[in-house]
């Protein structure tokens, strides 16, 4: 039993075998999480991952919880002295709409204006919700949301089908726009930038996993 387990430590400090927990915002995972585990994954293959695809206060609790090794998240949220952050990337959104709300395309509007049409928005409880109600809020305006989606992929086909406006990231949005499936909004106030951030608990002993994949995820590895 003493050589199997030396074995297995062995294996694992080579990273022949392991698990890796990760939570990770929809956002994260599509603009940097998804290269950074093709890399990692081409080079330990024998590593198993576990990825959760969660809102940001949800992918916060796995952690906080133990469940997940590493949270990558949508910012700004508050998680606490407990948890480190560390800033990956910042990226901008757009207000994006179908054919239906293209003429607003086309002229631009202000915040009033589109404070008055129909919005598509994750829900209550998201660290979007939240960003949005504060930039609406303190520009004086409400801010509603009249179609709520659950997750944020759900919020591109929704928008184009006319179902209201939405605010997406830029660059996921671009090809969608080339195509002239979707139209960007020009917005008189323009909105600011979010980050997308690795979040740990620091108090908690790494793994070489949990080294290795930190590493490549800051652009280290």
């Amino acid at each position: 039993q003493l050589q199997l387990g030396e074995e297995e430590i062995r294996r694992d400090g080579s990273l022949e075998s392991g698990s890796l927990s990760i939570s990770a915002s929809e956002a994260a995972l599509h603009m940097i999480l998804l290269d950074k585990l093709s890399a990692f994954r081409a080079r330990y293959p024998g590593v198993h991952l576990r990825i959760t695809n969660e809102t940001t206060p949800q992918a916060i609790e796995r952690l906080r919880s133990g469940e997940s090794d590493f949270a990558v998240i949508t910012a700004p949220l508050l998680t606490g002295r407990s948890l480190q952050q560390t800033e990956l990337l910042r990226f901008a959104e757009i207000p994006v709409c179908g054919p239906a709300y293209s003429e607003m395309a086309a002229h631009g509007c202000t915040l009033a204006e589109l404070a008055r049409c129909p919005l598509v928005c994750l829900g209550e409880g998201t660290s979007t919700y939240a960003f949005y109600q504060s930039f609406f809020n303190a520009h004086g305006q409400p801010f509603r949301v009249d179609v709520e989606a659950a997750t944020m992929d759900q919020i591109l086909p929704m928008v184009e089908h006319g179902l209201g406006i939405g605010f997406y990231p830029a660059k996921l949005a671009a090809p969608r726009i080339g195509r002239g499936e979707l139209f960007c909004i020009p917005l008189e106030l323009p909105v600011p930038e979010r980050a997308i951030s690795l979040v740990e608990d620091a108090a908690r002993p790494r793994s070489t996993a949990m080294k290795t994949m930190r590493e490549m995820i800051c652009g280290k590895g």
